[in-house]
């Protein structure tokens, strides 16, 4: 547990409004950040404010400490003790990254002829399928380009 969550209502109340004036002096209306849908909407502003203030009384922020008093100040629309406290949660994030890659696979094939095989040859025996390079023994594989083409978060789940 982090000290400023074990702070008394008396202590953690001037933090909290001191937090509200930086936000209305930086034009956010605190009708407008009633619910958790507001915060989400201008979460990075919020995020950004938050931060700046709370850096003025502790060392080191983080997510969690500013989500926390955004947890404050949802919950306490006149800041009246006792201030309901939010619970810290949990959550599982599944993302997904789509990595597109050029790879070179390297197969060595033993074939027997009486002539001489060449790319001409392997060429045709290959479009007619008595050829496949798959066929053979892996002998090396080499990525030799690769690039991010799409991700997405595919679930958030508080566990």
């Amino acid at each position: 547990m982090k000290p400023y969550q074990e702070y008394s209502d008396k202590a953690i109340i001037p933090i909290i409004r001191d937090i509200i004036e930086s936000l209305e002096s930086n034009g956010i209306n605190m009708e407008d950040v009633v619910t958790i849908d507001d915060v989400t909407k201008n979460f990075e502003e919020l995020s950004e404010i938050i931060t700046k203030e709370l850096n003025s009384y502790f060392s080191k922020v983080d997510f969690e400490d500013v989500t926390y008093f955004m947890a404050l100040i949802i919950n306490n629309d006149d800041l009246e003790p006792p201030l309901k406290r939010p619970k810290l949660k949990t959550f599982e994030i599944t993302h997904v990254y789509q990595r597109v890659e050029t790879v070179n696979y390297t197969y060595r094939t033993e074939m027997k002829s009486f002539i001489t095989i060449d790319e001409s040859i392997l060429g045709e025996l290959h479009h007619t399928g008595e050829y496949e390079p798959w066929d053979g023994n892996l002998i090396d594989e080499e990525t030799i380009d690769g690039d991010y083409s799409e991700d997405w978060i595919e679930n958030i789940e508080e566990v």
